[in-house]
């Protein structure tokens, strides 16, 4: 995560991280394209990786992009290098990516439950 301004919040928190992920082959650090739907979201949250994907919470309930739904599930895909934005997800707090499956849990649901899809569901461009 990249966040000059992280110290600077009254909790010490990061204001606006981003996900970097690196290649094992390289270990050269890049940002993961933390704006999926083409807008400046307020930053990454909670990521996991597996299987050549990572995922995080995308916390995007800002004052240029107001989204009531708060934060949604974004997937990033090595093979393309991109991020995807996985819908309805509102509400996420965590997920995991492993085994062909993508699993998440929304904060907003009345009881505590997980959800997950197949990737091959997700039907993500093979190439960039």
């Amino acid at each position: 995560m990249s966040d000059a301004t992280a110290s600077q919040g009254r909790a010490g928190l990061a204001q606006r991280p981003w996900i970097w992920v690196a290649s094992t082959d390289d270990l050269v650090a890049r940002p993961a394209g933390h704006e999926p739907d083409g807008v400046i979201s307020w930053g990454g949250l909670w990521p996991a990786s597996g299987g050549g994907f990572v995922t995080w919470a995308d916390k995007q309930d800002t004052p240029s992009h107001p989204d009531s739904t708060g934060d949604h599930l974004v997937i990033w895909d090595n093979r393309t290098d991109r991020a995807y934005q996985v819908e309805p997800t509102a509400g996420l707090d965590l997920s995991g990516v492993g085994e062909g499956w993508l699993v998440w849990h929304s904060e907003w649901d009345p009881v505590p439950v997980w959800r997950g899809v197949r990737l091959e569901a997700l039907a993500l461009p093979a190439e960039p």
